[in-house]
């Protein structure tokens, strides 16, 4: 017979009150009977059940869970049954790949484990009804499977004499991080816990059905809330979209790099005016948000600077095209008086040419005139 205080201490059937629910391995027909345990009436009878020792469990105090004896000629036999206990419908007959015996489920009834006469165990996610994971657990059957009170752990019996305690983490930690209860860590099954780190217990436990979690970050939750009901920050953090690629610099900004290589200037200065001048625009548009004369002031301050340099810069520019000028100057000068040296030389050479040619037809002539040998 299978007894299970349904409830725990809170209400199920009447305010503030308990029930008991009993099972049978002995017939199908006896069923589960649930009494009342301050009157002793029977309160409900549900039939067809014949659950093993240690085949009942109760998931969230709103369903009763009973693996069936596998007998030979049994209706039913080695299949789990779920009623609701608030809903009178037919049971939901789940068939696993072997007759299941104990039964245990987590605290909040998100996970429930079966053990099997082979020494096997199975752990199902019951809001989807998963199978997550199956291992042979020991060399003879398991006779009683319980959780931890974190559901962290799982302690199972077996007919071998042994009492082992198995993690439930399924699969390896994918992502922790810390936040101001405790850690949290993701694993591959899905699942997220909360320990609290100095008795190592599970303090919740979340779920991510949709895949595995592989990241983890805690923020604080007035940053989920509108900005229009919040006050208005001044110093409001703003974002861009990234660049794919460098961006090209202005003909302004060549000129700039430039310049300091032939420029009487400080080597330093340009470069230091443009970083002075990004960071006062960035504090002159802060200011402007909050519409304050300072940012006025500061402004008009900045366009005097601006005005100022761009007259440094253009008396500079006009300087190095007086230069340029000269240099071009000199460089035509030069060239008109190249023409001339290079027409001498050349009549020179061509005379020279010319001579030669006239003083060698004689000699060919007079080896002509030579008497044959």
């Amino acid at each position: 017979m299978s007894v299970y205080p349904c409830a725990n201490g809170e209400r199920v059937m009447g305010e503030g009150k308990e029930a008991l629910v009993v099972c049978s391995d002995r017939s199908m027909g006896i069923g589960i009977t649930v009494w009342d345990l301050e009157t002793g009436e029977r309160i409900l009878h549900i039939p067809t059940c014949a659950s093993p020792a240690h085949g009942l469990v109760c998931l969230r105090n709103q369903f009763l869970v009973a693996s069936q004896i596998n007998r030979h000629g049994s209706v039913g036999g080695g299949s789990v049954f779920t009623w609701s206990l608030n809903k009178p419908h037919p049971p939901l007959q789940s068939y696993p790949m072997e007759a299941i015996g104990p039964l245990s489920c987590t605290r909040d009834g998100m996970y429930l484990v079966g053990g099997a006469s082979s020494g096997n165990a199975y752990i199902w996610e019951v809001t989807s009804g998963r199978l997550l994971k199956t291992w042979h657990a020991h060399s003879k059957a398991l006779k009683c499977i319980v959780f931890s009170g974190d559901g962290s752990f799982l302690i199972s019996g077996s007919g071998d004499g042994r009492i082992c305690a198995w993690s439930i983490i399924g699969g390896s930690i994918t992502a922790m991080t810390f936040c101001g209860v405790g850690l949290l860590s993701a694993s591959e099954d899905c699942t997220v816990c909360l320990w609290d780190i100095t008795s190592w217990v599970i303090i919740r436990r979340f779920n991510h059905p949709k895949g595995a979690v592989t990241n983890l970050i805690v923020i604080p939750q007035h940053s989920l809330v509108s900005a229009s009901s919040r006050k208005r920050n001044s110093n409001q953090f703003r974002v861009s979209l990234l660049d794919k690629c460098p961006q090209s610099a202005s003909p302004c900004q060549e000129l700039v790099t430039f310049l300091p290589s032939c420029s009487s200037l400080e080597d330093d200065q340009i470069p230091n005016f443009f970083q002075r001048a990004n960071t006062l625009d960035r504090q002159i548009f802060d200011l402007e948000h909050e519409q304050t004369p300072a940012a006025m002031q500061m402004k008009v301050e900045t366009t005097m600077d601006n005005r100022m340099w761009a007259t440094r810069m253009t008396k500079h520019v006009m300087e190095m095209n007086k230069h340029l000028q000269s240099r071009l100057l000199d460089m035509m000068q030069c060239r008109l008086y190249w023409p001339t040296e290079m027409d001498s030389s050349a009549i020179n050479s061509s005379k020279k040419k010319k001579k030669l040619q006239v003083e060698s037809p004689p000699l060919i002539g007079e080896e002509l005139a030579k008497p044959p040998c």
